[in-house]
């Protein structure tokens, strides 16, 4: 069903949320995403669900296939994101055809991050420059059959190839009036902290001259807060300002995730609130950007009274259809018997040493029941840990991002953005220049650890304090033209509340094993392998652009390089190395390597140079097991 007939057949004022979900990096990640989804749809009813696309469209067939199961197996009309810059006009063929066979009605049509240049446009798509050209051609192509979002900035939003463009919401208005004239049923916002902001921007599109915004439905973007770190770079990619008055509650607990989670929810229901009071039920709806995780959506959900008001509609459909209830609760078991509605487990165990309570799982039985005695509580105790679903919806809650736990849906640098260098054009060239030889290059890793630049391609923000206290390492590291993206120092029960180790709640200890990681040449790793497959208290993973691998880790075990302790819970394991993850975060690795390389036209010194880099690198992880050594990693690297 199209969402603008799903809004407009709900009662009168009433009030409506959806979900926005994104493919995971590992197969295993995939897996407990369905069912992390199975859970949020027969728990929390949205209204609808949406499913992002990756970068140049890398995502399209995962994209493709969680849409398909939102829409068929779980009856929740889904609405499949699409962009079309750096994709093959085929690409958007086959995923719109594939979306009409399966029934589903909704496109969100974006135009994504613009080519580089046009080297590496290469003319692909030259007609879809624009999201408005998108709507276009779905518009000539098939007519009315689907209903097409488009995306609106309430901060404005500056081309990433043009940035000297002010950030200015009334500059963007005339592009998306294009987009409205063109065909575009509804508008989805781009996330936003300050809800004033969203405020008069709604009413800046309601009174404009045009009029084509007077009743279309415009659905604000919610990203409830996961982390202090994830929350400085998505505004930062997204351009969006964040209260000072929050912004200050956030610092001062900004290393333990839990509590800045619960701030989050605090801010996010006070916008909530905030927007339905003063848009004149104008806008009633709010689409969630949930990062894959479930806890802080349900918190908010329930503390907004939305839940409330959801399971209200839901109570009232039961009355005109007897058979709804019943028929939600059987589809999980029903239709995806193969879900069961847990955490999934790979059968080899390779990750045996990781988590091993999530073994117990529910039987199909306790499932059943939990389903038929749903209320409207039920998505916030589940989303709490009670109840036969509890630690199955929250187990990877706390914490995750690029090292951590690889299946979970959450798994990665969840900014949506993918492999890609995170700066402009303009910027990228004055931050990095045009380096001609390796030393070029070793000189840009070095003065990103002296915070003399404040990024290089795989690293878009300054050194942290942990880094610079191993910073001479490090140096002497990269000195030897192995170029280091990743590292930690040894920590033997420092304090929760440490400020530079610290992390989680107060009360505990934290504990780190040293790692690096780096690039280093294929000569170079000849050696390395030589010297250092067999030593006990090395472990590496090590892989290259051709796909080629290897480890000494025992069975495709995975490493915990970081973890706490805490009164009254169980450990808990932040920074996880393993085969999985080390493979997925290498394929994104050499993809900023070619990407980087695009910014510089073809047959030129720079690029020459970071083409053989993409082709002759092997990016290499190293744990150091012993982590009351402090030396011993740098020692065994010989840099010590």
């Amino acid at each position: 069903m199209k969402i603008v007939d799903l809004i407009h057949v709900l009662p009168k004022g009433s009030t409506y949320y959806s979900f926005e979900y994104f493919p995971p990096k590992t197969t295993v990640g995939l897996e407990n995403l369905m069912s992390r989804i199975t859970r949020m749809s027969n728990n929390m009813l949205p209204l609808f669900s949406s499913v992002t696309w990756g970068t140049a469209g890398s995502t399209a067939n995962v994209s493709v296939l969680l849409s398909k199961l939102l829409e068929n197996q779980h009856k929740v009309p889904a609405c499949l994101h699409l962009t079309c810059t750096n994709v093959d006009r085929k690409v958007i063929d086959e995923a719109l055809e594939t979306a009409k066979n399966a029934g589903i009605r909704n496109i969100l049509a974006l135009r994504g991050d613009p080519p580089l240049n046009g080297d590496h446009w290469e003319g692909k798509l030259s007609d879809f420059e624009h999201a408005v050209d998108l709507v276009r051609y779905i518009r000539q192509k098939y007519g009315d059959y689907f209903c097409i979002g488009v995306a609106a900035y309430p901060e404005g939003h500056a081309d990433s190839n043009v940035p000297e463009l002010t950030r200015d919401p009334v500059h963007d208005i005339p592009f998306l009036v294009e987009k409205v004239k063109a065909g575009a049923d509804f508008i989805m916002t781009q996330i936003f902290y300050e809800p004033n902001v969203f405020i008069e921007f709604e009413k800046t599109l309601r009174n404009h001259e045009s009029g084509v915004f007077r009743d279309i439905t415009i659905i604000p973007a919610v990203m409830p807060i996961q982390s202090f770190s994830i929350l400085k770079r998505m505004t930062r990619l997204c351009g969006c300002s964040i209260p000072e008055s929050l912004m200050k509650r956030l610092e001062a607990v900004k290393s333990d995730d839990e509590a800045v989670k619960s701030i989050g929810v605090e801010h996010a229901v006070e916008m909530i609130n905030i927007i339905l009071q003063n848009t004149d039920h104008r806008v009633l709806g709010f689409h969630f950007c949930t990062l894959n995780l479930e806890k802080s959506v349900a918190r908010i959900l329930k503390n907004s009274s939305l839940l409330t008001h959801r399971w209200e509609q839901y109570e009232s459909q039961l009355k005109d259809d007897k058979t709804l209830k019943s028929t939600r609760r059987r589809l999980s078991l029903e239709e995806t018997p193969e879900l069961h509605n847990h955490v999934v487990i790979p059968p080899d165990d390779s990750l045996k040493g990781i988590s091993a309570s999530l073994r117990n799982q529910p039987n199909e039985a306790a499932l059943a029941t939990h389903r038929d005695s749903l209320t409207a509580d039920a998505p916030f105790s589940v989303s709490e840990g009670s109840g036969v679903l509890g630690r199955q919806a929250n187990w990877d809650d706390f914490p995750n991002g690029r090292f951590g736990d690889p299946r979970s849906p959450a798994y990665g640098e969840i900014d949506g953005y993918g492999p890609t260098l995170h700066f402009p054009q303009q910027e990228a060239l004055r931050l990095w220049g045009y380096p001609v030889d390796e030393s070029d290059i070793t000189s840009l890793f070095q003065r990103h650890i002296k915070n003399d630049i404040h990024a290089i391609p795989w690293i878009d923000e300054t050194v942290d304090d942990e880094t610079k206290l191993i910073s001479q390492h490090l140096l002497n590291v990269n000195g030897r033209t192995w170029w280091t993206v990743g590292s930690q120092p040894t920590v033997n029960g420092a304090p929760s509340t440490d400020p530079v180790f610290g992390w989680g709640p107060k009360g505990g200890k934290v504990y780190q094993k040293a790692f690096i990681e780096f690039f280093i040449s294929s000569k170079d790793f000849e050696s390395f392998v030589k010297k250092w497959h067999d030593n006990e208290q090395i472990t590496y993973y090590a892989g290259n652009k051709k796909g080629d691998f290897l480890t000494n880790a025992p069975n495709d075990g995975a490493s915990a390089v970081t973890w706490g302790v805490y009164p009254g819970r169980e450990i808990i394991q932040s920074t996880i190395i393993a085969e999985v993850s080390f493979k997925a975060w290498m394929n994104e690795a050499f993809d900023v390597w070619a990407e980087w390389a695009y910014l510089y036209p073809k047959n030129t010194a720079t690029r020459n140079l970071l083409d053989h880099c993409t082709n002759d690198r092997w990016l290499v992880s190293v744990i150091h097991h012993d982590y009351m050594d402090n030396d011993g990693l740098w020692k065994a690297l010989e840099v010590a």
